[in-house]
């Protein structure tokens, strides 16, 4: 049995600025002078990219084609929202280090820092 697949429908929505006296009206809410996003889900996967406006009716046109582009298969090459690689304490350990004997510190304090460092590996 064949499955269905899902038209991706591209959304406008808004990301509100902390200080918008409009955040409580919620993501769609289009009277606020805030950055415009455009949002779609294909293939099980949702896509995010900034409109680059902050007018809604521009950021429409834009969904627009986006919407176009999707439809005819040309969106292809859109990356996929990708969770951000958290470093190992070993490697945030290291880069600490690094900055501190790039910044200059004494070698009394640099020998003291790789004494810790040691101890704690």
């Amino acid at each position: 049995m064949a499955t269905l697949r899902s038209k991706p429908v591209v959304t406008v929505y808004v990301r509100h600025r902390d200080s918008c006296n409009h955040a409580s009206r919620g993501q769609f809410y289009r009277g606020c002078d805030c950055a415009k996003w455009l949002r779609y889900s294909r293939d099980g996967r949702q896509y995010r990219q900034a409109a680059e406006t902050r007018t809604w009716g521009i950021a429409e046109d834009k969904a627009a084609d986006l919407q176009k582009q999707l439809d005819a298969g040309e969106v292809g090459t859109v990356a996929p929202i990708v969770e951000a690689v958290q470093p190992t304490i070993s490697q945030t350990i290291d880069t600490y280090l690094k900055g501190k004997l790039g910044s200059g510190a004494s070698t009394e304090e640099a020998a003291d820092l790789m004494c810790i460092w040691r101890l704690l590996t």
